[in-house]
């Protein structure tokens, strides 16, 4: 996954800012929320991939869970950098819950993809668990700080690592996939990721 520089963070921040659409945040697409971040989008395609039946439905709900994790995200940096996280945290928090959820509906065929799975909700969870710290801090000098500085935070960090290691164990245990799809881990991991 590409490492950003501070500076180039905090001019990718800047355009976030105004870069996302001014219609109502539950209208943005995912579409959107990589335009936004100025990142290529590469979907999982089945077609293009020679694993198991089982381990391709498990892998296309994976992307499409990561693929509204992120524009949830998207939507929540948003408001958190205009000062009105607290309208929208309740329907991140709710949206992270439902999604992570899902995983219910959809076993993980293979103990790798277990693993993967663990590993991905772990970081999604350390994403989620900083957003409420953030709004927590609200009224308070810490949200400023937290506002211009929180990819060094604690909790964005492990969550990185995480997301790092999920993309390894993808290589690892896929890594004769379609260079399509191989894409499409890595875009799917580096935007879910903050740093």
């Amino acid at each position: 996954m590409k490492i950003l520089s501070v500076v180039a963070v905090m001019l990718c921040l800047g355009f976030i800012s105004v870069a996302l659409p001014a219609h109502a945040e539950s209208e943005m697409t995912i579409e959107e929320a990589y335009r936004a971040m100025n990142h290529k989008r590469t979907p999982f395609d089945k077609q293009k991939s020679n694993l198991k039946p089982a381990e391709i439905k498990y892998l296309d709900h994976l992307f499409f869970v990561t693929d509204l994790v992120f524009r949830e995200r998207m939507i929540m940096l948003r408001h958190f950098h205009a000062g009105t996280d607290e309208l929208y945290i309740m329907h991140y928090n709710g949206e992270i819950d439902n999604l992570l959820e899902s995983f219910n509906l959809v076993s993980a065929p293979t103990a790798d993809l277990e693993e993967v799975e663990e590993i991905l909700m772990e970081a999604i969870r350390q994403q989620q668990e900083f957003f409420i710290e953030w709004n927590a801090a609200k009224g308070t000098p810490r949200y400023d700080a937290l506002n211009k500085h929180y990819i060094s935070h604690t909790l964005i960090k492990q969550s990185h690592t995480k997301l790092l290691q999920v993309y390894g164990l993808l290589l690892k245990n896929y890594g004769r996939e379609s260079a399509h799809n191989k894409q499409s881990f890595y875009d799917h991991l580096c935007v879910l990721d903050f740093i």
